[in-house]
């Protein structure tokens, strides 16, 4: 009869993406996934499979959690999304798990390369859907909506690459002014700098 687990699994996938994240992926040894888990070398591969089956359970989830929207709260959702990632990016040097994960494996490790691509696309679909019911409501321009969508991911993901540059608190709230104002008004816009 085998053994219960002595660990939960949601506790170990969260310190197992704190250090991946910390180290990257090569950076990160298995030994130091034991230690840094609290769970045996043996019992890590049988919950989780091996280092890069454990990698891509981590990216999964952060992707649950890290790009919520409530697509019927239109403008609102899009903006609570973009508040919150430029209040991480505020204090998280770290810039985004994501990105940096696809920068050090998406072009040579093509099931990452399409987990990427799979998370844009799932951001573009909800952005899209909350910008549909903003448009619905009045509260958004009435542009084509794929080319906002991808604005909006845009400035997501550019949000969370300045955090890694440390742009600081300022800058990505001129991006969240400046791609809220792109999203209302039907002409062109300027973005402001709030220096």
């Amino acid at each position: 009869m085998a053994r219960p687990r002595e660990f939960a699994e949601d506790t170990v996938l969260d310190r197992a993406l704190e250090l991946f994240w910390d180290r990257g992926y090569e950076g990160t040894s298995v030994e130091a996934l034991v230690q840094h888990t609290g769970v045996q070398r043996a019992s890590l591969y049988a919950t989780f499979g091996n280092k890069h089956d454990l990698f891509v359970a981590t990216l999964k989830r952060y992707f649950e959690r890290q790009f919520l929207l409530d697509s019927e709260a239109g403008l609102a959702g899009i903006e609570d999304l973009l508040r919150r990632v430029a209040c991480d990016a505020s204090g998280n040097c770290r810039g985004c798990y994501m990105i940096n994960a696809g920068m050090e494996m998406a072009e040579n490790d093509p099931a990452i390369a399409q987990m990427m691509s799979e998370a844009v696309q799932g951001m573009e679909a909800a952005v899209a859907a909350a910008l549909r019911r903003g448009q619905e409501r009045g509260e958004v321009a009435a542009r084509p909506v794929l080319p906002m969508a991808r604005m909006v991911v845009s400035a997501v993901l550019g949000m969370r690459v300045l955090a890694r540059a440390r742009a600081g608190k300022d800058v990505a709230e001129g991006v969240v002014e400046g791609t809220l104002d792109a999203l209302k008004n039907s002409g062109t816009f300027v973005l402001q700098s709030h220096q």
